[in-house]
């Protein structure tokens, strides 16, 4: 909720942004997505964070992978490890980046 109140406010100007991120997507089966077994993720979150950047067509919007929420899975390391996968991951983030108007993805790993 308080994202959603962020990014309301009139307080935050799009055309002074040049990246927003949205923290965090996750890595499952080799795949990037939204599900969370221990947060709770809203997807209304992040599009909300997408309508946001129509403001200013320049702001380059993100979606960021990984951090404390993968910490001690190995499923970064599991991922990597063959070119198959590799492959699927990628393929993943393609396909996830057109489905929300993303413009990239932040691995923090």
């Amino acid at each position: 909720m308080l994202l959603l109140q962020f990014l309301s406010s009139p307080v935050l100007n799009a055309n002074v942004c040049t990246h927003i991120n949205y923290s965090f997507a996750r890595l499952l089966n080799g795949t990037i997505t939204l599900e969370d077994k221990f947060f709770s993720t809203d997807q209304a979150k992040l599009n909300k964070m997408v309508d946001f950047g129509k403001v200013n067509p320049t702001l380059t919007k993100l979606i960021s992978i990984g951090g404390a929420s993968d910490t001690g899975t190995g499923s970064f390391s599991a991922m990597v490890s063959t070119a198959a996968s590799r492959k699927k991951f990628i393929a993943s983030v393609v396909d996830f980046l057109k489905q929300y108007s993303l413009d990239g993805i932040d691995i923090d790993w």
